[in-house]
């Protein structure tokens, strides 16, 4: 049901008929302007502007918020990046001793917004926290292989370790040269393998490169920390 309803009382001359002497408009205009008609049609229009001001105070109320809202999350975000490029852990053993907590902490007393954002514990779950890092650090690898794939020739580098865990991880890094023969040693990532064996790791290797879409035609080079099951003729395909 609407709010706003329009009664049936019109005056014709102003909407139909017309005016066939003009002497007379200044006495209908003014007889218009007291009529009950005309008073009824000025609230109206006037309560329908105002809830169109409403409207868009409230639109442009939402607008500045998400824009505040946008520039907090990309400090947070300088924050991650400034503990993962520096090697520091981003929580700690208890709540409120992490690094990145501290860091908060410092971010909040030169900014209000930034304080309520950080008590409000919008975006700092431990699972929003790790997702924010890996796509952190997927943008840093998209730029590194932009610089791979003009060097076109690499090398891979394959460690085998453990994490805290115990857990057997194979270390992938790759090995390549720029224009100036500036050589460069970049650490892609880790994989989790079920196994040790030969197979298992050539199909991670190959996995990551697949991914990385890097072809094997270009590799120059392989080298293993670890691997001693790669010896061999039969192994080393």
């Amino acid at each position: 049901m609407s709010l706003i309803t329009f009664s049936s009382k019109y005056e014709t001359n102003f909407i139909v008929e017309g005016f066939d002497n003009l002497k007379k408009c200044p006495v209908s205009f003014r007889e218009h302007e007291s009529s009950s008609t005309h008073r009824e049609i000025k609230v109206k229009f006037d309560y329908i502007h105002k809830a169109r001001n409403v409207k868009e105070e409230v639109t442009k109320q939402n607008t500045d918020e998400k824009a505040i809202r946008r520039e907090i999350l990309v400090k947070q975000l300088r924050a991650l990046r400034y503990l993962a490029r520096q090697g520091l852990a981003i929580r700690g053993k208890k709540e409120g001793d992490g690094n990145f907590e501290q860091l908060q902490y410092i971010l909040g007393e030169t900014c209000p917004q930034y304080q309520q954002w950080f008590k409000s514990k919008d975006y700092q779950s431990p699972t929003i926290l790790n997702e924010q890092i890996k796509l952190l650090g997927n943008t840093l690898l998209r730029e590194k292989l932009k610089q791979i794939y003009g060097a076109k020739w690499f090398s891979i580098l394959a460690v085998e370790t453990r994490d805290i865990a115990n857990r057997e991880q194979l270390s992938i890094s790759i090995r390549w040269a720029d224009d100036d023969f500036v050589v460069f040693e970049d650490f892609i990532g880790l994989v989790e393998l079920t196994d040790t064996s030969a197979q298992t790791i050539y199909l991670s290797i190959k996995d990551v490169l697949i991914r990385l879409s890097l072809s094997l035609e270009n590799c120059r080079g392989q080298a293993y920390d670890g691997a001693s099951n790669f010896m061999g003729k039969e192994n080393s395909k």
